[in-house]
């Protein structure tokens, strides 16, 4: 059986800073990098009665041949053999979902099991090499070794830059230059320019084998800056220190493998109903999700969890990133969900959004101090803080071009509708209450007359009337109305409007048995993923149409699967995925799951699962690292809620 291809594979994924991943089809062929391929050399090295064999990283050893790579949900498998010994290597963190401080612990487990295949004993040593260049983003800067410390027998010793400056940099394709990385084995040291290094050594008796471990953490001190506080990660709340974190992960590791055992086996399970290419998507996707966030608390008390658009703008809790994530989040633990709106909510009643719609964003990653998208020129630096949260009037700030009105409002209504169907929490809505009002009558009011106006749908250009856009509307305006119908209030105001505008879509919009792309243009098509919750939250506001749409979507496929719409042949993913509940049978899903493997295992670049790239070649047109990637559970959310 052939090894497990992906474009680039994970190893330790914790925050946006601190996630590495392997850009080659075996762990030897390429240094490690950070998501956006800044190198953050990771380096292992067997040695075999004194002979050196490498197993990852670039070097001059001899390579011990890698014959078996495994990705799950949570782990990652390397197998390596010669005919001394076979040696396999566990990357994989506590990864817990349901469990909000083990998601925000940043930690990881390197584990290596060294057996050996002969009759005759050999002298066994491994060493593993953490490279100074984790400390730092691009440019070389002074490395100094920081407190070490003794746990149950391990040593754990620190490095980090000379000159910490928390939260200094924002911005998409960089990383942290600061916090301190520390290693824990029971040999470690800080060797002057080259990092810290973990040497294990052990006699290894005929055909025995040996275990070792290695485990990696870091504590970034500041992880946010949000609406002016300086927040830290939420794992502080449990635990005093990192050097505690890294306790309780030597403790309890047992009870961690079998918590990373028992997800792994969810997932898959859960996703089994529709293949093995369906499954295997969700084995790419689950880290890179959850690490493309941070976790933290703010001084109200409310969960954040806060997404960096990776290899797009670097913004930080993007609306329409955080609508495509959500499936993962609503199947699997609603607070996530609730984090990727409480700051929204928050930012939204400030004095400076003086909109009656829903923001785009908060800021640019890892600063949170209010929406950078559409600011105007006076403002537009966004790597200058303007502290626009503190701003008592916003009429002069922003632009109206560059908006996303209808999009985000739909968005956020949705999203806070469907998390209080999967958490039970009606004190969110009630909390929300007037917000989710305001911009429920925004929609109402704009109908299905939509203007000009941007929308996450726009990579081949904008366009006005756009159909996808006025159904999302539509979804909004319904899920309003069941949001007041929990609030034991009438909501059939808001669902007749929902139920007009639907019919007028399919008077409208309707060609040749499908939906356009716009009303102006009805000789087209696109992706109507939007509709994804019309038979899923019970609105059936447009019948069969999302049927047909499914039909017809299989005369315009390409080879690596079905494009966002008629204008170009790129695709976005998550949509794909979406729009693949269309179909009722679960069978368009593993259509579409088949191709977007091939894409994975095909496809020329080497990043972390792209959201955007060619149904005709499979190449990433861009975008890496994207938690958008959490649209993969739609499909299994449809089950959840389907049969709650």
């Amino acid at each position: 059986m052939a090894m497990t291809r992906l474009p680039a594979f994970p190893l330790i994924t914790v925050d946006p800073s601190f996630t590495i991943w392997s850009p080659a089809d075996k762990l030897y062929d390429a240094n490690t990098v950070l998501w956006c391929n800044t190198e953050k050399k990771l380096l292992g090295k067997l040695f075999v009665n004194g002979k050196a064999y490498r197993f990852m990283g670039l070097g001059d050893e001899e390579i011990i041949p890698q014959v078996d790579v495994k990705v799950e949900p949570l782990k990652t498998t390397y197998t390596f053999e010669n005919d001394e010994v076979k040696l396999v290597c566990d990357f994989y963190s506590a990864g817990a979902i349901d469990d909000l401080y083990l998601v925000s612990a940043p930690a990881g487990y390197f584990d290596y099991k060294v057996i050996n295949k002969t009759e005759e004993a050999k002298d066994i040593k491994l060493i593993f090499t953490m490279d100074k260049g984790l400390c730092f983003d691009k440019v070389p800067q002074d490395i100094i070794e920081y407190e070490c410390k003794e746990t149950a027998g391990l040593i754990t010793k620190g490095m980090g830059v000379k000159d910490q400056k928390p939260l200094s940099t924002t911005g998409d394709l960089v990383g942290a230059e600061w916090g301190v990385y520390y290693l824990t084995a029971e040999n470690v040291t800080y060797v002057e320019g080259v990092g810290l290094v973990s040497v294990h050594e052990a006699k290894l008796e005929a055909e025995s084998e040996i275990a070792f471990s290695d485990i990696l953490s870091s504590d970034d001190i500041v992880s946010i800056e949000y609406l002016g506080q300086q927040l830290k990660a939420l794992w502080t709340e449990k635990w005093a220190d990192i050097f505690e974190v890294i306790a309780y992960y030597i403790n309890n590791k047992e009870c961690l493998k079998e918590s990373v055992a028992f997800w792994n086996e969810k997932i898959l399970t859960d996703g089994a109903k529709y293949g093995e290419d369906y499954k295997f998507l969700l084995s790419a996707a689950f880290r890179q999700v959850m690490a493309a966030h941070k976790l933290v608390r703010n001084n109200k008390g409310k969960i954040l969890f806060l997404s960096k658009e990776c290899k797009s703008n670097g913004c930080i809790n993007t609306v329409d990133v955080s609508y495509p994530s959500s499936p993962l989040f609503f199947c699997y633990n609603p607070v996530l969900a609730e984090g990727l709106m409480n700051g929204i909510f928050e930012f939204s009643n400030l004095p400076v959004w003086a909109c009656d719609y829903a923001p785009h964003d908060l800021g640019q990653y890892p600063v949170a101090d209010g929406q950078v998208y559409a600011l105007k020129r006076a403002y537009d630096d966004w790597n200058t803080r303007h502290s626009i949260y503190a701003m008592e009037d916003g009429t002069d700030v922003y632009h109206y071009s560059g908006q996303m009105p209808v999009e985000e409002c739909g968005n956020m209504i949705i999203m806070a509708y469907v998390y209080a169907l999967t958490s039970g929490n009606k004190d969110f809505l009630k909390e929300n209450y007037a917000t989710l009002k305001k911009w429920a009558d925004y929609l109402v009011s704009c109908g299905n007359n939509l203007e000009y106006q941007l929308c996450t749908d726009d990579f081949a250009g904008r366009l006005a009337q756009n159909i996808n856009l006025a159904i999302k509307s539509v979804m909004g305006q319904a899920s309003f109305a069941k949001i007041l119908e929990m609030l034991s209030e009438d909501g059939s105001f808001y669902m007749e409007e929902a139920k007009k505008n639907a019919e007028d879509i399919i008077a409208r919009g309707t060609f040749e048995g499908r939906l356009a792309l716009s009303f102006e243009k009805l000789d087209s098509w696109s992706m109507k993923y939007n509709m994804a919750w019309d038979k899923m939250l019970g609105f059936n506001l447009f019948g069969d149409a999302g049927a047909k749409e499914i039909e017809y979507y299989k005369t315009v496929e390409n080879k690596y699967g079905l494009p966002l719409d008629c204008r170009k042949d790129y695709t976005k993913s998550d949509w794909i995925i979406w729009s693949s509940v269309l179909d009722e049978t679960g069978e368009a899903t593993k259509a579409y799951a088949y191709k977007m493997r091939k894409v994975l295992e095909e496809t020329e670049g080497r990043v972390p699962f792209s959201d955007w790239y060619s149904t005709i070649d499979a190449k990433d047109v861009n975008f890496a690292h994207r938690t958008v990637q959490g649209g993969m559970w739609m499909p299994v959310l449809r089950d959840k809620l389907l049969n709650k």
